[in-house]
């Protein structure tokens, strides 16, 4: 079976999961070419590539990789502006330095970061509510060059973070979100830049329960299963 029939076989897969659950609002697999990073909800959150972005391959089909100069821009929509939201996205970096490199944020409401811990990387959920932030370290080390699954819910009680889908970090703040338009962006918050890559980016309007964020993990994970099984199938076909 040739290479692009097994990709459409995946990301058949891997959207029939995600589309049937009412909550998503935008879904770029970063399976791209070009400079626009396709939302395929067919909610119009395009995203624009500004910078030192490349598409190479990633944990299913393709990805974006930042270089520590560049991001992704979505355009703000009501539609982005909600009072729970959960963000869901499988990262992988490949440098230490910068110390804290953001990859996934909402004008300056939220933001997902790597953030150096002593001699040690972790993931840093941030939110802002009203004039406060309320941030919190997470537990689990990252190593570079290794992909995980990053989910951030915020359920207007405070966030939750979970990494490869076992809890990781709770921020006590809640409240209302104080949107004021702006961009969702991936790969940067505040001119502090990822070098590392992002597949499979997910935003619901809703905060997802622990077991939803599983699932949403493992429909990627499904993907990759099917995907080496039917490569494997068709080279035993062709010997």
């Amino acid at each position: 079976m040739r290479t692009r029939e097994v990709a459409a076989i995946a990301g058949a897969m891997l959207l029939a999961w995600t589309t049937a659950h009412a909550g998503l609002v935008g879904h770029w697999p970063l399976d791209d070419s070009g400079l626009e990073a396709e939302d395929i909800t067919g909610n119009g959150h395009t995203g624009t590539l500004q910078g030192g972005v490349e598409w190479v391959s990633g944990q299913f089909g393709g990805a974006a990789l930042f270089d520590g100069t560049g991001q992704i821009q979505v355009a703000s929509t009501p539609m982005l502006e909600v009072e729970e939201l959960t963000g869901t996205m499988w990262i992988s970096f490949f440098d230490v330095d910068p110390p804290r490199q953001d990859f996934f944020s909402k004008n300056d409401r939220f933001a997902l970061s790597l953030h150096e811990a002593g001699n040690d990387f972790k993931v840093y959920p941030i939110v802002k509510v009203g004039a406060d932030w309320f941030v919190a370290p997470g537990n689990v080390v990252i190593e570079p060059d290794v992909w995980h699954h990053v989910a951030m819910v915020y359920d207007g009680d405070g966030s939750t973070t979970y990494l490869d889908g076992v809890l990781d970090a709770e921020t006590p703040g809640g409240g209302t979100l104080d949107w004021v338009g702006g961009l969702l962006t991936f790969g940067t918050f505040e001119a502090r830049y990822l070098k590392g890559s992002m597949d499979e980016i997910k935003y619901y309007d809703t905060a997802l329960t622990e077991g939803e964020v599983i699932e949403d993990m493992n429909a990627g994970l499904a993907v990759e299963a099917e995907h080496k099984a039917t490569m494997t199938w068709a080279s035993l076909k062709a010997r």
